[in-house]
């Protein structure tokens, strides 16, 4: 337990009363509080040589910490962090700051009271704060700078200079915006009106006005994420065309305990009726925040495809690519300082738990802030063409994501039920065979019982530290020793042990997944109708299953639960070094250009160059195949996107002078 709070305790704040500037720390390090200053040690320092090199006064400049006293793990728990909440917050309405630099996760976590997407996603963003009246400037913690490497006394590096993973720059950079930002009052936003349809003679009125719009923004509120459970419905809608006044009314809602529907059914069944003329309305342009989602359920519920749609998540995507951060809460935050999402995951799977008033309430607030968003984006969009020609690319490309989504894959039943047979079966083979082993065995007698095998197990320690005699090499977070994959790796060659308990973890991760992903993904149509997302890397992601990643080296049977259609057949090709081909290309390199037209194969050459010609010529063709595909993607494509020698020796198990 935490030591009451008082505001006597720990270090205090340092600073002018009335600051321009407030600075919010994470928690004093070691030397600052034998110190007993704020930001006194080496990042203080730092720091105050970074402000002062920005022409920001010393003076007007306030520093606190989210945790004002010693903290024993690498970062404050979330209840050290709420502990000190109240007093930094009373502490900084009293300095009333024109900007507020908040440093790291902690500091996020206390101002915001949330710390999702991580420093990274919330740095470059000036967030406008209604509460406190002021700006907030995310940046990196003087803990992760100093992490990343900053020599000590070289202050031309600190000012000029950057680190190994140029945090240092992008500081300075985001602390550059500052001294603007204190002369710029916030923008406060707009009223609005939502007008919520609660007549069915005003739900059609609306209609007949909506079809003469040659623009809107609308979102649904629906019952479920996906559209392909027998419950599933859209509850409202909620259009605006304006930004300012917005129209909500009911769909399909229906009471949370009773079931009884808003509407009777022939007034529903005109409603998705007119939605549906609304949508395929070829004079119109429809605005949404996630198009593939509006998309999938008006393919399945209303069966339309929308029209002339547009799409301000993608467009944020677009503008900026970062993971975590295209949520319409999260930009609707960082952009206008607001948010309304205040409900629990509980409510929110199923939102006929909420009046039909607090839901189109909800629902309006979403196309409001969404219409602002894309204003917004289309203005930073529409200066760059080669950016507004990459997301109109990329419209044609969620169309075609919602239609796969949609039409789904078809899995096999009795297929799954094999694989999970088998690798239950295995699993236990090995389980046996671990049990047996000597050092198993010397455990069981000396302890009195039966080791746990499960990752988190103080068992397993004991066997390799204390019977086996291993030296321990990693420790967790906890000050533990570590035995999770890369100990287990390391000792595999000499220990019966950690080779077993490799396979172990790997059948019982497998058995896992078709047991729990591979068979509770699957909806009543009996396909998978996966979520595909773009990723910073110009890539998609996949979830709810990862049909991206189905295991084709050391498990390829686990493709087998997806079958084709009955009456069609499955197609398996791969473009040849796509990614080889589109960086020669974009990079205008002759060299690459000519390699690829000669049939330079940049995988098996990088393959022969780590491992050796004479490894390669006495491997089997099944071996070369594994060996070229752990080069393609442990070291070739690592090294295009930046991975540094540390992590690539890591992967390929080899120094970093190779």
């Amino acid at each position: 337990m935490f030591e009451e709070f008082t505001e006597d305790r720990g270090l205090k704040p340092i600073g002018p009363e009335n600051a321009e500037i407030y600075i919010l720390g994470s928690f004093p390090s070691e030397r600052e509080l034998l110190m007993n200053r704020c930001f006194g040690g080496q990042s203080g320092e730092i720091l105050k040589t970074i402000l002062e090199h920005s022409d920001m006064n010393p003076d007007k400049i306030r520093f606190n910490y989210a945790v004002n006293y010693k903290v024993v793990n690498e970062s404050p728990s979330d209840l050290q962090i709420n502990e000190c909440r109240k007093a930094v917050f009373n502490d900084i309405k009293k300095a009333k700051p024109k900007v507020i630099i908040a440093m790291g996760n902690s500091a996020l976590k206390s101002l915001f009271n949330r710390a999702e997407p991580g420093i990274y996603g919330w740095r470059g963003w000036q967030i406008p704060l209604q509460e406190l009246n002021c700006w907030s400037v995310p940046v990196y913690s003087m803990s992760k700078i100093l992490k990343d490497g900053v020599f000590d006394d070289n202050k031309i590096q600190w000012t000029k200079g950057t680190n190994h993973t140029d945090t240092l720059r992008v500081l300075r950079e985001d602390l550059s915006i500052v001294k603007d930002l204190i002369d710029i009052p916030i923008p406060k936003p707009k009223p609005y009106i939502i007008k919520k349809l609660l007549k069915f003679e005003e739900v059609l009125e609306f209609f007949n006005k909506a079809n003469k719009m040659p623009f809107f923004v609308f979102d649904y509120e629906t019952l479920g994420l996906k559209p392909y459970f027998e419950k599933s419905c859209i509850l409202t809608s909620s259009f605006t065309f304006d930004g300012e006044t917005v129209y909500s009314f009911p769909v399909s809602y229906h009471e949370h305990i009773s079931k009884k529907k808003y509407w009777n059914s022939a007034q529903e069944q005109r409603i998705l009726g007119e939605l549906k003329q609304l949508l395929t309305n070829p004079r119109s342009i429809k605005v949404m925040h996630n198009e593939v989602f509006e998309m999938e359920w008006s393919k399945a519920i209303l069966g339309i495809d929308i029209v002339n749609g547009e799409d301000s998540m993608l467009q944020k995507y677009i503008l900026d690519c970062r993971n975590g951060t295209n949520s319409l809460d999260f930009l609707a935050f960082v952009n206008f300082g607001v948010t309304w999402k205040t409900y629990p995951d509980s409510i929110m799977e199923d939102l006929t738990q909420l009046t039909i008033e607090e839901l189109l309430e909800y629902n309006g607030k979403d196309s409001i802030w969404e219409y602002r968003l894309y204003k917004l984006q289309e203005k930073q969009l529409n200066k760059n063409k080669v950016l507004l020609n990459c997301y109109k690319e990329q419209l044609e490309t969620a169309e075609t994501i919602a239609q796969i989504q949609y039409d789904g894959a078809c899995t096999n039943e009795q297929s799954r039920d094999n694989l999970l047979k088998d690798y239950k079966k295995e699993r236990e083979r090995i389980e046996q065979e671990l049990l047996n082993l000597d050092s198993v065995k010397e455990f069981r007698t000396k302890y009195g019982k039966v080791p746990a095998l499960k990752s988190n197990s103080k068992d397993i320690p004991a066997i390799l530290f204390k019977i086996e005699n291993l030296d321990p090499f990693k420790k967790t977070d906890k000050g533990n020793y570590s035995v999770d994959k890369e100990v287990l790796m390391k000792y595999s060659s000499t220990s019966e042990f950690c080779e077993l308990l490799l396979k172990f973890r790997e059948y019982s991760g497998i058995e896992g997944k078709i047991l729990k992903s591979y068979t509770e993904c699957v909806f009543p149509d009996g396909k998978y109708h996966t979520n595909f997302y773009p990723i910073e890397t110009g890539r998609l992601g996949s979830s709810h299953i990862n049909l991206q990643n189905l295991d084709k080296r050391k498990h390829p049977e686990i493709r087998q639960i997806i079958v084709a259609p009955h009456g069609y057949v499955l197609i398996i090709f791969d473009f040849a070094q796509l990614e080889f081909r589109v960086l020669a290309a974009l990079s205008n390199c002759k060299r690459a250009i000519e390699a690829i037209k000669t049939g330079y194969d940049i995988h098996m050459d990088k393959t022969i160059e780590i491992w050796g010609e004479d490894k390669i010529k006495k491997a089997t063709p099944k071996e070369v195949k594994a060996i070229r595909y752990k080069a393609k993607n442990e070291f070739v494509f690592p090294s295009f996107y930046g991975a540094r020698p540390k992590s690539v020796a890591k992967w390929l198990d080899i120094s970093e002078q190779h």
